[in-house]
Parts: C-alpha cells; sequence; structure tokens
C-alpha cells in the first residue's frame, strides 16, 4: 500500500516541482520564452520580436498587518524587476478574515496603492473579500512588466570571470521577521531593545525592486537573483546551475550582522541558509 507524504512547509523541492508540476503545464504555446523551471521565479512570453512580458506571482501571509500592502506589491514586483522587467501592472487577490475592520482594510489597500504610484504601476483587477474559513489576512499578487529581447536577464546569464555582488545585509528579512513575532523572546538575549527597534526599521528595505532596476537598465549585469526562501546557500547554487559555473565566495567578506552570526550559532546553523527577501543576488562582469 502507498502511503501518502506529507509536504514540509515553504515552497515546494525542486524534485517535487519537477515530477509534480512542471509535466503539468497544459497546452504548450511557442510564445512562451521562459517557462517555468527550478530556480526561475518569473516567466517570460513573447509580445512581438523586441518585446516581452515577464510576470510573477507570490504569496503574501504572515507578514505584519501594518506592512501588509507594501508587500503585496513588492513581492512579485521584485520577481520582475530581477528579470529586467520594468512592472507595469498589478493583480491581486485580498483576504481577510471575518471580523475585519474597515479601516484595516483602507491602510492595505492605500499601502498597495502608494507602491503602485511611486513606481508607475497600475492595478488592472484583483479581487477583494472577507470569510469565514480564512484565519488570518492572505494575499496573493501578480505583477506583469515589460522588458526587450537585449534587456532580458535570467538566472542563467551569469559569464565566467563575473563578480559576485550582493545588496543588503544576509539574513536580514530573517532578523526583521524575528523581532516582529514571538520567537523574538528565544533570541532577546541576543538583540536587545535598542537593536530589535532598529531592525525595525528595515522592513521596508525588504525589496529587491530599486537596485534590480537600476542594475538592468544600466546593463551592469548578467544574471540576477531574489535570495528568498533557503537563502544565499540556495540562490547562489541556483543561479551557478543555470549558468553551468561553478563559483567561489569568501564567506568572511559577506554582509552578516552580529546578531545574525550569534543567532544561528545558537542554534547550530548556517546563516547563509536564513531567508533573505530584499537581498540582491547578481552577477556582474568584471570591467564594471
Amino acid at each position: 500500500m502507498r502511503r501518502n507524504t506529507i509536504l514540509p512547509l515553504g515552497k515546494i523541492s525542486p524534485e517535487l516541482l519537477e515530477s509534480i508540476i512542471l509535466p503539468k503545464l497544459g497546452k504548450l504555446n511557442p510564445n512562451v520564452v521562459i517557462p517555468p523551471r527550478t530556480g526561475f521565479d518569473a516567466g517570460v512570453f513573447r509580445i512581438n520580436n523586441n518585446l516581452f512580458e515577464v510576470v510573477a506571482t507570490d504569496p503574501v501571509l504572515g507578514i505584519p498587518e501594518d506592512y501588509f500592502g507594501f508587500f503585496i506589491f513588492h513581492f512579485a514586483a521584485s520577481d520582475v524587476a530581477v528579470f529586467g522587467g520594468l512592472p507595469q501592472y498589478l493583480i491581486y487577490s485580498l483576504l481577510l478574515p471575518p471580523n475585519t475592520q474597515k479601516e484595516k482594510l483602507n491602510r492595505i489597500i492605500t499601502q498597495v496603492d502608494a507602491e503602485c504610484r511611486k513606481y508607475g504601476v497600475y492595478i488592472i483587477t484583483g479581487h477583494t473579500g472577507s470569510y469565514t474559513d480564512v484565519p488570518t489576512i492572505l494575499a496573493v499578487s501578480t505583477v506583469l512588466g515589460f522588458t526587450t529581447k537585449d534587456r532580458l536577464i535570467t538566472p542563467a546569464g551569469a559569464k565566467p570571470g563575473d563578480k559576485i555582488l550582493i545588496t543588503k545585509e544576509i539574513g536580514l528579512e530573517f532578523l526583521v521577521m524575528t523581532v516582529y513575532s514571538k520567537l523574538y523572546k528565544k533570541v532577546s538575549h541576543i538583540i536587545n531593545k535598542e537593536a530589535a527597534e532598529d531592525i525595525k526599521k528595515q522592513i521596508t528595505s525588504l525589496t529587491v525592486v530599486p537596485e534590480a532596476i537600476l542594475l538592468s537598465e544600466n546593463g551592469y549585469v548578467s544574471a540576477m537573483h531574489d535570495i528568498t526562501e533557503g537563502g544565499l546557500s540556495t540562490a547562489l547554487p541556483e543561479v551557478a546551475n543555470a549558468s553551468n559555473l561553478g563559483f567561489i565566495i569568501y564567506e568572511k567578506e559577506l554582509p552578516l550582522r552580529p546578531e545574525t552570526k550569534l543567532i544561528a550559532e545558537e542554534f547550530s546553523t548556517t546563516p547563509l541558509a536564513f531567508s533573505s527577501t530584499g537581498s540582491l543576488l547578481a552577477a556582474v562582469p568584471k570591467n564594471v
């Protein structure tokens, strides 16, 4: 008798992606330039010979409510930007638990609107509602952006001799979400109240949209990847494998806050595995 296997929490493994999901993508379409694949957080299809559309979708959950609208935009927009796409349109579904106050809804929607206006993005459709089966605020957002054929960037574009660029600190997302959660009590001897307040202020830096757009528009980059679930220890091999290259890093030179190192030591793990949304991994030509 076959045993049912319970899925682990988080994004599914590459093995399950490749065995269950990738073989079942519907009818093949010749206009799809980049279909779903391991290590690629966006898809690309052809509008015409020179114009491509980049599309990414992401769940939004477990986020401090005061910043929920910010991440409805930035999670998916970051994935579009690392492919060289300039975000243009947003679609999102916002699901609310019973008894949600109108003021809370207004705050979330106002945040989404503000980020869209900041980056010139229009919300073309969506769905919002309150349901008894929804235990907490949830959203799924999809961002669409455009790029040209010569400006399309993928994780497979790294070249021999490229330098490895990382923006912000590794594990910053982990630290931010820790100080906002119940887990903070377990690490309060490492992160004092003053440091915790400083870390909380970094929450709106958990996006790679600004730097990804800057790098791609100026032609400074061969490949990019947002360092999300699995941290640098997942993102860097994904870029290397997609590009058919190896890599060398010097761990002592990696941008890490002292608190990140201490927490990793206390829990006998590596900070390189900490989720680091908002930290951009980029392969940069050595002459830049």
